[in-house]
C-alpha cells in the first residue's frame, strides 16, 4: 500500500503550568475509506487533516482547534513540539501515510467542549497522563515532548498496531 501523497495534518494540545486538555476521539482516524485500527475512543489533543484553503500548517491546527474543541486561537501562539511521519502498516514506500505538526497552546479564548468529532475535554495533571489510553505512539514521544524535547521522527506501525510500531527518530530541526 503506497500513499500517492502524505496527508498533512496536526495536533494541538491545550497546555497550563501543570496540565494538558486531552479529549477522546469519537471517530477513527482516517485517510479516505482507510482507517487507522484502535484510534477511536483514545485521549489525544485536537486536531486533523489540511484542507486547500489553509495557508499554512499552523492555520490547519487553529481551524482544526476550533472545529474540534469551540477554542479560539492565533497561530502565533502555536509552540512546536514535533513532527512525527506516520508510515501504516502494509506501506513499504518512503512516502508516508501522513506527515503530522503537534503544537502546545498555552494561549486561547474560550472553554473547550465537546463536539461532534471529540469527546468532553479534561485537563490531566503532568504526572498523571492516560498513556494506557492514548495511541501507542504517544507514550513514546508525549513525555518527551512536554519535557520540552522537540522531536522530528519516522513512525511505522505493524499490523497489530498495539505495541507494534518501530521508531526512527531524526538529528534534524523541527522548523514550521
Amino acid at each position: 500500500m503506497k500513499p500517492k501523497e502524505s496527508v498533512i495534518a496536526t495536533v494541538v494540545y491545550l497546555i497550563t503550568e501543570d496540565t494538558v486538555c486531552l479529549a477522546r476521539k469519537k471517530q477513527d482516524i482516517h485517510i479516505g475509506k482507510e482507517k487507522l485500527k484502535k484510534s477511536k475512543h483514545i485521549w489525544t489533543g485536537y486536531g486533523g487533516k489540511r484542507e486547500p484553503e489553509d495557508v499554512s500548517v499552523r492555520d490547519t491546527a487553529v481551524r482544526e482547534l476550533k472545529q474540534e474543541s469551540g477554542v479560539d486561537a492565533s497561530p502565533h501562539n502555536l509552540i512546536p513540539a514535533a513532527k512525527i511521519r506516520f508510515f501504516w502498516p502494509g506501506n513499504i514506500s518512503n512516502t508516508p501515510n501522513m506527515d503530522v505538526y503537534f503544537f502546545f497552546l498555552g494561549t486561547w479564548t474560550g472553554k473547550p467542549k465537546e463536539t461532534k468529532e471529540m469527546g468532553e475535554p479534561k485537563f490531566f495533571k503532568l504526572d498523571a497522563i492516560p498513556y494506557e489510553d492514548m495511541i501507542v505512539n504517544d507514550s513514546y514521544f508525549f513525555p518527551k515532548i512536554i519535557a520540552n524535547e522537540k522531536v522530528v521522527a519516522d513512525v511505522f506501525l505493524g499490523d497489530e498496531y498495539e505495541g507494534g510500531m518501530k521508531v526512527i527518530e531524526k538529528k534534524e530541526e523541527l522548523i514550521v
